[in-house]
């Protein structure tokens, strides 16, 4: 079995270069407001900001002489838009910055290209790293939509935001690595990278790391569904609007924000996807390396915000596994974990729902509790019932998709709903191993002596 974590050793270094990287930013960007120093500041922090991205993803692969091309590449492109091309008085600014966002991943397209040569599979790198600068924004829309939930309430303070702006900047970074790193594992040609129900007993997690890489994924969790919202807010707050010129010609921009706004939400949707997966199988590879076989405690660590702290606190286990036989035979403990204390938790909210809402009287809201149950039981008694669910949450999803592409509704209706069905795939898919942990397989050792620790559990040959 070959370890294809082997970047998360290095990611301590990937979340002190963010961490520092937003200190610097902060710091520079009150400097450059006292001294009015305007769009020069922008192109000096965004060029700490890339910069540091790629000396993260430098330490993260150890390709330093690829990642220096690939940053000189990025310098070029960002300079030549910047200093020449982009233009407040030109009728074609709107469509230069269309091109620059077309040639924006190609660096990383190179970074690629360098080490594997030009094969198809870049074309599935290039995608992918458009689908991650889209996602890269959402930081400063998760901030806007707290900013603005706090400010219902109260005063939204300074620290506070740059605390937030901090936190998920940090995160971002550490997020674009991994995904970097596993895109590097895709064109390394291992089988298993996008197989979302394989475990690999073979991976490698040492605690540090893994508490960061486990708080910068809830942080990003938070930044996806808090920024994808807003960001639709926002988007149908503009579709029809004017760009305006610095001469005052004004220029109709719809078109312009239909085919940007379909390729960023679309991008939402797919990275989320594979986030998801990618932590679910993250969590529970930990648990099999810490002989941690409970499926309380990961269903309770998936909590948006006390699963941080229980995952923190289980950071106290002590009994790492280093042989396969040991692993294995957690998987078969975890598999055999009794799920009957979440099922009562469950069953307790509903109850509690129901009760709140007949008392209110509204009976479409209590019907849609009823059905929701009905829904949640025939999940946890049939997978059929989990991929029923996903495909009628998906539904709902493309059927907002097609009211946000073709309507012109400024409502937070639709924003709201598009991050709670988000936030609902997220909890399923997150959840499915607990009520149906025989659907995952892992990888068996090169031993061909080894037998299955489960039965109920597949053994794929690596």
């Amino acid at each position: 079995m070959e370890n294809n974590k082997a970047y998360l050793k290095k990611i301590h270094w990937v979340f002190l270069i963010g961490f520092v990287s937003v200190l610097l930013e902060i710091f520079l960007k009150k400097w450059f407001e006292s001294v009015s120093s305007g769009r020069t500041a922008y192109i000096i922090l965004y060029s700490i900001s890339f910069s540091c991205l790629y000396a993260s993803l430098g330490i993260a692969t150890s390709k330093w002489k690829e990642t220096a091309i690939a940053w000189g590449i990025e310098v070029l492109i960002y300079y030549a838009f910047q200093l020449f091309l982009f233009d407040e008085e030109s009728l074609y600014n709107v469509y230069i910055r269309f091109v620059y966002f077309i040639l924006y991943s190609f660096p990383i397209v190179v970074f690629f290209a360098l080490q594997y040569g030009w094969t198809k599979k870049l074309i599935s790198i290039y995608f992918a790293c458009i689908a991650l600068s889209c996602v890269s924004s959402l930081s400063f829309y998760a901030h806007e939509a707290i900013k603005t939930a706090v400010r219902s309430f109260r005063d939204y303070p300074d620290a506070g935001m740059n605390f937030f702006i901090g936190l998920s900047k940090t995160a971002g970074t550490v997020f674009t690595i991994i995904c970097l790193c596993e895109l590097n594992n895709f064109m390394l040609g291992k089988k298993d990278t996008w197989k979302t129900a394989l475990l690999n007993p073979g991976n490698e997690y040492s605690k540090l790391n893994s508490l960061i890489t486990f708080w910068m994924m809830k942080v990003m969790l938070l930044i996806i569904v808090a920024g994808a919202g807003y960001y639709i807010y926002n988007y149908l707050g503009s579709i029809t609007n004017t760009y305006r010129l610095t001469n005052g010609n004004t220029i109709q921009l719809r078109q312009y924000y239909h085919i940007i706004g379909i390729i960023y939400i679309l991008s939402f949707v797919a990275t989320t996807l594979m986030f998801v997966w990618y932590l679910r199988k993250f969590l529970l590879e930990y648990f099999i390396s810490y002989n941690i076989s409970s499926k309380f405690l990961y269903w309770i660590s998936l909590f948006p915000f006390i699963g941080s702290f229980v995952f923190a606190i289980l950071q106290l286990h002590d009994t790492k596994q280093g042989v396969y036989e040991e692993k294995v035979h957690t998987i078969g403990n975890f598999a055999a974990s009794s799920s009957t204390a979440i099922t009562t938790i469950f069953i307790i909210i509903y109850f509690l729902r129901l009760i709140f809402r007949i008392e209110g009287g509204n009976g479409i809201f209590i019907a849609s509790i009823i059905a929701s149950f009905l829904l949640f039981f025939w999940f946890i008694s049939d997978r059929t019932g989990y991929y029923v669910i996903l495909g009628l949450t998906m539904l709902v999803l493309a059927g907002l998709l097609v009211v946000i592409f073709i309507g012109h509704w400024e409502t937070p209706v639709i924003p709201l709903a598009f991050s709670l069905f988000l936030f609902n795939i997220i909890q399923l898919v997150l959840t499915f191993p607990v009520y149906h942990f025989e659907e995952f397989e892992y990888i068996t050792a090169e031993n061909p002596g080894y037998e299955d620790a489960n039965n109920s559990l597949g053994a794929v040959n690596p």
